[in-house]
């Protein structure tokens, strides 16, 4: 009976993908806003590139609303690998089993994998910015 309990468990794991069960959270959805914002932009070739971009529904004005949808799950991604490749950039330069740790380093590879992140994040930031500039600049060029 355990066996068959702990079968369907398993199996109901592994029908579920892990991004399925992740969400963006506040801060992707104000990431992913700031960012629609700049990307709609102020002038009238970069708005209409915009609502071709994301689309509209009957009253043509869900354009935002569709981009901050994606943007907070590409935002979400990004936290996500940023967190994952600092974890594993920090095992590298801070390998377990070295001693007891000195004062004031007891806690390094957890600012290790905060700091990495942290730059990880700005870069791939750095990376969306430099789209929706090429985006304004194509738009412009086709107004």
């Amino acid at each position: 009976m355990n066996k068959r309990i702990a079968t369907f468990v398993l199996l109901g794991c592994l029908a579920l993908p892990a991004p399925a069960l992740a969400k963006p959270n506040h801060q992707d959805r104000t990431n992913a806003a700031q960012e629609c914002r700049q990307e709609r932009g102020t002038d009238a070739e970069t708005r209409e590139a915009f609502r071709i971009r994301y689309g509209e529904n009957k009253n043509g004005r869900n354009a935002f609303g569709k981009c901050v949808s994606q943007r907070a799950e590409d935002e979400e991604a990004e936290r996500r690998s940023a967190r994952s490749q600092a974890v594993q950039e920090c095992r590298e330069e801070h390998p377990r089993g070295q001693g007891k740790p000195e004062q004031g380093q007891a806690n390094a590879f957890g600012k290790c994998v905060s700091e990495k992140a942290k730059q990880k994040q700005a870069a791939a930031d750095r990376r969306d910015r430099a789209e929706i500039r090429r985006r304004h600049r194509a738009a412009r060029a086709r107004g």
